[in-house]
């Protein structure tokens, strides 16, 4: 047909996107295309339309681009306590940071335990920013067959409220039984129980 015959002309008989729109009553379908560095998109019954190549890369995104990758996602605000924990020491030897009470302005932490004294701040930063804003890098499978160092991960950091309420909790995977790159890390108490990957320059030490 002269539809055909002009969708072909500019590509559209065999698309590089096709993009459905569900409505109550019916399917829309958009293809879209690229002919001489322009691009095209149609509806099955509309007109042939160029677009701007920035709409096409807008579009063209996989499930990986679209998804959220934020792993926790907690809000620094909301987190009183961090309890770091070395599944192989004592449970005297873990970590506990805690805010200061009086701190007003400026976001002060303290140690509690092992020993009480001083932060390093950014360090502090650096693990609140894990529990906040890491992005994954990848998100992996979860066949436990595989060994992403969770078996025995190197620590478990858990978020607490003021309130005592658990917020959050990351267990880190032991890199070394891990073949990329990456920190491996697991998400619990949410009840996702995600497998991701993370930066291996992101500080989770």
């Amino acid at each position: 047909s002269e539809t055909y015959e002009k969708k072909k002309e500019f590509g559209l008989d065999v698309p590089l996107l096709v993009l459905k729109a569900f409505t109550d009553q019916k399917t829309i379908t958009l293809h879209l295309s690229k002919h001489n560095d322009s691009f095209y998109a149609a509806s099955d019954s509309g007109p042939i339309i160029r677009i701007e190549e920035s709409v096409f890369k807008d579009l063209d995104k996989s499930v990986f681009d679209i998804r959220d990758k934020t792993i926790l996602g907690l809000k620094t605000n909301d987190i009183y306590k961090i309890i770091i924990t070395d599944p192989l020491k004592n449970k005297s030897e873990e970590m506990i940071l805690q805010k200061e009470d009086s701190a007003k302005e400026n976001i002060s932490w303290k140690i509690i335990q092992p020993k009480q004294g001083r932060v390093i701040e950014w360090k502090v930063n650096a693990i609140t920013y894990l529990l906040s804003d890491v992005q994954a890098k990848e998100f992996l499978t979860s066949d436990p067959k595989i060994d992403f160092g969770l078996t025995a991960p190197k620590y478990i950091i858990s978020a607490f409220s003021k309130e005592q309420t658990l917020l959050g909790e990351l267990f880190i995977g032991n890199t070394s039984s891990h073949e990329n790159h990456h920190e491996v890390v697991y998400e619990n108490a949410t009840g996702k129980n995600i497998l991701y990957s993370i930066e291996k320059t992101i500080n989770t030490s």
